[in-house]
């Protein structure tokens, strides 16, 4: 699995045009093939910060998705400072990792049964 949080700091003015810009790539992105979880939120605690939080099955399935054209259509509108100004900087983690048995849970204490011991 191939997790990335990124952040997005926003203009106000410009909030309307990033959400509806973030929306339309966010419902397509969720249809592409690898895309196990896709979601843009706003920071209740800072107005204008969004994050964009996605699961992929692996590094291929996010690679297709940087070259698809709802995606490149989206980064093309947040570089263009006439339609969404930014404020200030954003930035990116990226994870690769596996999702967790339920076995991994229960030993972790986050629910699920351990597996039978023999």
């Amino acid at each position: 699995m191939y997790a990335l949080h990124a952040l997005v700091r926003i203009a106000p003015e410009s909030r309307a045009a990033f959400v509806e810009a973030a929306s339309a790539c966010v419902a397509r992105t969720r249809d592409e093939p690898g895309c196990l979880d896709y979601s843009c939120t706003e920071d209740i605690s800072e107005p204008g910060l969004f994050h964009f939080v996605e699961f992929w099955q692996d590094v291929d399935a996010f690679n297709s998705h940087t070259a698809s054209p709802h995606y490149t259509a989206f980064t093309a509108a947040l570089a263009d400072e006439t339609r969404i100004r930014r404020a200030g900087r954003g930035g990116a983690t990226f994870i690769e990792g596996r999702v967790l048995s339920a076995e991994d849970r229960a030993e972790l204490g986050l629910g699920g049964k351990p597996a039978a011991k023999s």
